[in-house]
């Protein structure tokens, strides 16, 4: 990915992980930083991005190992893409089964964050 890509890419989904922090820990969330943004080369059906984020939430520092899953646009191998359904299934698999996948910040709507080329 071109380094201005990356940067655009970076500051929008560090805007967007921010409101969501700050959304589910009901507290302040400052110094939020995103790392090792990598993106697998596999799979079809989504574009995804592998990355590390660290903030403060008060006073405690806080890190995760996150995974972005972008709903893809028209002309992929699904008729009626979608992400967000995709998001509120694994969150229920995580209740109810335990299976070890990766926690969710949970889906958004926002269009910026499901769909288009910097989400």
């Amino acid at each position: 990915m071109p380094e201005e890509q990356h940067e655009a890419l970076t500051d929008v989904l560090a805007g967007w992980l921010l409101g969501r922090l700050r959304d589910e820990s009901g507290t302040s969330v400052t110094d939020l930083s995103l790392e090792s943004l990598e993106r697998p080369v596999s799979g079809q059906s989504s574009e995804m991005l592998i990355f590390g984020a660290r903030w403060r939430e008060g006073p405690k520092e806080r890190s995760a190992e996150l995974v972005l899953r972008r709903q893809p646009g028209p002309g992929g191998i699904f008729l009626r893409p979608d992400a967000i359904r995709e998001a509120r299934v694994l969150r229920g698999w995580r209740t109810i089964l335990a299976p070890p996948c990766p926690p969710s910040a949970g889906p958004s709507p926002a269009p910026r964050c499901s769909e288009g080329p910097s989400s």
